[in-house]
């Protein structure tokens, strides 16, 4: 296995292993497709979008940050394929994105999730996320919760 950033050729990847989880769990949103069919503005905003590839470059896990205007950054667009999971790549891109985060001097990392996703919000409160807000988030029918981890 491998770890790269956004390429080209991966751009198929990212929507096709979030389109699985979001449609499994819930319904697509606009705001999924905004960010899904253009991945290359998150870059161009700041951010960057990571993957675990094996070795032949076949993507079976992603996450992306995008840039806030506050100086931290969002954590977006998680997903691990299926056949992949309990594999530990959830906890590799939660230490990717944040080393990657603090070198460009966040303040903190951000997230909107649902409490559905038990696996999901256990992974964030393991890698030392905190729950700031629960209830309807604006920009997602499906986000309940809030989460951050500030950095010292």
């Amino acid at each position: 296995m491998k770890v790269t950033t956004f390429k080209p050729e991966l751009r198929d990847a990212f929507k096709a292993l979030n389109l699985e989880w979001v449609r499994t769990h819930f319904k697509v949103e606009p705001k999924d497709l905004e960010q899904l069919e253009n991945p290359e503005a998150i870059r161009a905003s700041g951010g960057e979008i990571f993957f675990v590839t094996t070795d032949e470059g076949e993507a079976v896990a992603t996450a992306a940050l995008i840039r806030m205007d506050d100086g931290g950054f969002e954590l977006a667009k998680m997903a691990v394929r299926p056949d992949q999971r309990g594999k530990k790549f959830g906890d590799l891109l939660m230490k990717l994105t944040e080393a990657w985060a603090r070198e460009r001097g966040a303040n903190r990392i951000y997230l909107i999730s649902n409490t559905d996703l038990e696996p999901a919000i256990a992974l964030y409160l393991k890698h030392g996320f905190s729950v700031i807000s629960v209830g309807q988030h604006p920009d997602y029918e499906r986000g309940n919760i809030q989460m951050e981890k500030r950095f010292a």
